[in-house]
């Protein structure tokens, strides 16, 4: 319910923000994009699980580049204001996994991990180079909610990821630069270096409506 209200709340937000900007220029922006996030980091946590492991048990991991989706409204030359969505999944698999099932016994498994986190969120930006040609940059920030929808095969009831991997949480985020190419009116290349979840880089392509 509470993930539910944060949705509801967000959307109304862009919902006005793009009033707004109907009454000034009419311009909305859609995009969808790639990067980078801080995924090795997170696994590295992951990895840390082998201390309290069997010496026996190794585990391995693979990560998706993180997919997002931004709707975005222009009230203004140098403001708008978007509504950010992104998704990034994980696979993991620890073999050899020892767990205690009576107090003089243990049982030893292969244990299969499948994260997903979510973020979304609203997105602020300020563009201190609007366009000059083909070009203009920004600084924004991102206001939103992380939350992880996991699985894990595991007869362990007791089996816990780290809290890195788990923690549903508030999430306050800084894009000291971004940028977008124009390559038509309608068309543009957007790009970003950032600060914090769910990614520190990106690059991907917009419509301007």
């Amino acid at each position: 319910m509470r993930m539910k209200g944060i949705i509801l709340s967000l959307s109304i937000l862009v919902y006005s923000a793009t009033c707004v900007a109907q009454e000034y220029n009419n311009e909305v922006v859609l995009g969808v994009y790639t990067g980078i996030s801080y995924a090795a980091v997170s696994f590295k946590a992951l990895d840390n699980l082998s201390s309290n492991l069997d010496e026996t048990a190794t585990v391995s991991f693979e990560t998706n580049a993180p997919i997002s989706f931004e709707v975005a409204t222009r009230p203004t030359e140098q403001f708008s204001i978007g509504l950010l969505f992104s998704t990034q999944s994980f696979s993991g698999n620890i073999d050899g996994y020892t767990f205690r099932v009576l107090e003089d016994s243990v049982a030893i498994e292969d244990v299969d991990l499948s994260l997903n986190r979510f973020f979304i969120g609203i997105t602020p930006k300020y563009m201190w180079k609007p366009r000059d040609g083909k070009i203009e940059l920004y600084s924004a920030a991102r206001i939103g909610y992380v939350f992880w929808k996991n699985e894990i095969n595991s007869a362990d009831k007791s089996f816990e990821l780290p809290q890195l991997l788990s923690l549903n949480r508030p999430s306050l985020g800084l894009v000291p630069i971004g940028g977008n190419i124009y390559f038509t009116e309608k068309t543009t290349v957007n790009f970003e270096s950032a600060i914090a979840a769910p990614y520190v880089f990106r690059i991907g392509l917009q419509y301007h409506l």
